[in-house]
């Protein structure tokens, strides 16, 4: 292991596994696929767009909003508020309960 001073540019190779510390900012390139374990939290910038694959649980504050393209499949917990545009069309399952303010 080689001790670098903070704000160093180290390049690596494609694919290579960095560790780094916890809290650690790591600045990458836009567009730039980094993998992380499941569970891990990783602060992004407001309007930040983030890929994921589907089926992935991103867990989001409260009174975020979060876009997601036509037709997504999104589930929510029961009891959750979610807002909708006008005129939104919002499949439900048979028998829910759909309260509308």
């Amino acid at each position: 292991m080689v001790p670098v001073e903070s704000g160093t540019a180290v390049p690596v190779e494609q694919g290579a596994v960095v560790p780094v510390e916890l809290g650690t900012v790591v600045p990458v390139e836009l567009g730039a696929v980094v993998p992380v374990e499941s569970g891990t939290l990783v602060p992004v910038e407001l309007g930040a767009v983030v890929p994921v694959e589907s089926g992935t649980v991103v867990p989001v504050e409260s009174g975020t909003l979060v876009p997601v393209e036509q037709s997504a499949v999104v589930p929510v917990e029961l009891g959750a508020v979610v807002p909708v545009e006008l005129g939104a069309v919002v499949p439900v399952e048979l028998g829910a309960v759909v309260r509308v303010e």
